[in-house]
């Protein structure tokens, strides 16, 4: 086999839920994907020479960290990141949903991206533009207005609305993954190189809101041992194969 020289690598990454297989998805734009082992260092220092030393080292192999800075908000990778479920919400209509309303005061529908609102205060109807806009998201903002007066007002709303995915956060803590990333050596004419790691289990990482800059999931995992891998020389944590 023909041996590598210089490394710089682009490629993609690939997940999967060992609890739920569905196969291996692509994580999207990842800007950072390291693999990273760590150590516990046993030293024996030398006590027979004055100044002192080191007699013996051992360094044992506790763990492989996996690091990657994920750039694409796909919905399954934000679940990753809060330890969430996602829920698929169907489009719908509402009738009649009951709100307390004040001035300049979002109202924040039980349905989000809604549409063809009507809003009612009593049997009087309140109109758009003048009692209140409709913003990003389908969500109803009040005005100040003889309808909406500064101590609120009992409302009610009619509207459509569009389907949807939901993250519940904190719910799916624990969940394993196996990890595959499918990489092109630049520095060799994009000579492949796969990398799999069999089992590992994420921190929930942070989310970025609002920034300057294109925001990123910084996720971290750790290797897990595979106890389906077994035999002489064969690892239990990851493999990495380079292509001629």
């Amino acid at each position: 086999m023909k041996d590598h020289g210089a490394y710089l690598g682009v490629g993609k990454q690939y997940l999967e839920d060992l609890s739920d297989p569905a196969g291996l998805l692509e994580v999207g734009n990842c800007s950072a994907l390291a693999y990273e082992a760590q150590t516990n260092d046993i030293e024996l220092p030398d006590y027979t020479n004055p100044g002192g030393g080191l007699d013996k080292a051992v360094t044992r192999i506790t763990g492989v960290n996996v690091t990657y800075n994920a750039r694409h908000f796909k919905i399954a990778n934000v679940a990753r990141a809060v330890y969430g479920e996602v829920n698929d919400v169907e489009a719908g209509t509402v009738t009649g949903e009951a709100h307390r309303a004040f001035p300049t005061g979002l109202v924040l529908l039980k349905n989000p991206g809604a549409s063809d609102l009507v809003i009612k205060a009593g049997a009087v109807e309140l109109v758009e533009g003048t009692d209140y806009v409709v913003g990003p998201g389908g969500l109803p903002t009040m005005k100040a207005s003889a309808k909406v007066p500064e101590d609120g007002v009992d409302i009610t709303v009619d509207y459509s609305y569009a389907a949807r995915g939901v993250v519940q956060a904190l719910v799916a803590s624990g969940k394993r993954y196996r990890s595959v990333f499918v990489g092109l050596n630049e520095a060799e004419s994009g000579r492949p190189v796969i990398i799999e790691v069999f089992r590992i289990n994420h921190s929930p990482a942070s989310l970025s809101a609002i920034g300057d800059e294109f925001a990123g999931m910084e996720f971290t995992a750790k290797a897990e041992k595979d106890d389906t891998k077994s035999g002489q020389g064969v690892s239990q944590y990851m493999t990495v194969t380079f292509l001629d």
